[in-house]
């Protein structure tokens, strides 16, 4: 839906799967508190601040924890890539040229400037007959350089997964998902492993805690306590920027106050 022509709407609360399984409307045959139309209000309490379109921080109360939920998070992401890409909100639409095991298509926008973007979902595929030049996919990282017309996608096997090249586009969009991943194709993932990681959060005043990395797991390991006081926080590749950091937005502490060991994939950038 975020890569087709058209605008996305979703119901209010299918970010949080509020209601799953509930019909949506049953008029006057039973309470709206029983249907999807229930009040959803009470899920978005609290406060965040927000610095640019799907980015925020700080976030309290209730709000934290919509905003938090994997599916809430995934749609931020697909936000965030269908408005840095012109084509995926304006382009034509063909699948001309196109083959492989998923679904797969391309787009093209060039009123007033030129967007051209290869999409394929939940399988890999092959683009043929497309412009020579760099193509860099918003999901991975992954920078291609075509000269003979011709893109495959690898890596892209998992249902809901997807690939997005952009002809000179900006690159990797937003941070991995439960259901958009880096894998082993993506400039920022594969197992190639940091050199170093940093817990940043309210514990530490948001300064820089080097995390020691478990030779057995292969996971960066640190132990931190957390008040009452919108507990959350990051993990950054870097001591001294965000240039590379994890989750796009904070890891909140739901379960209270106390003493957490904390530890990140610098892989998958999974934490737990």
């Amino acid at each position: 839906m975020f890569t087709f022509r058209g605008i996305p709407t979703i119901f209010y609360g299918s970010e949080i799967e509020f209601k799953k399984g509930a019909p949506i409307d049953v008029g006057p045959n039973a309470p709206l508190s029983t249907t999807g139309r229930a009040y959803f209000g009470d899920h978005i309490t609290g406060s965040v601040t927000t610095s640019d379109f799907g980015v925020w921080s700080g976030a309290t109360g209730n709000m934290a924890t919509t905003l938090n939920h994997p599916l809430s998070k995934h749609i931020q992401r697909l936000n965030r890539i269908r408005r840095a890409i012109p084509a995926l909100q304006m382009g034509q639409y063909t699948t001309d040229g196109v083959s492989g095991s998923g679904m797969a298509f391309k787009r093209r926008y060039t009123n007033g400037t030129d967007s051209f973007v290869c999409v394929t979902i939940s399988g890999n595929a092959t683009f043929s007959g497309i412009p020579n030049g760099t193509y860099n996919d918003a999901i991975t990282g992954q920078s291609v350089s075509v000269t003979g017309g011709s893109l495959s996608t690898s890596d892209c096997n998992a249902r809901g997964d997807m690939r997005i090249f952009v002809l000179n586009g900006p690159g990797k969009i937003g941070s991995d998902t439960q259901w958009l991943t880096a894998g082993s194709g993506g400039s920022s993932g594969g197992g190639t492993g940091w050199t170093a990681a940093y817990f940043r959060g309210t514990p530490n005043a948001w300064g820089a805690t080097a995390m020691t990395k478990n030779a057995t797991t292969g996971l960066w390991e640190t132990t931190q306590t957390f008040g009452l006081d919108s507990p959350r926080f990051k993990i950054s590749k870097n001591a001294t920027d965000w240039v590379e950091a994890y989750p796009a937005t904070d890891f909140l502490i739901t379960t209270g106050e106390g003493s957490y060991k904390i530890t990140f994939n610098d892989s998958t950038k999974a934490i737990t």
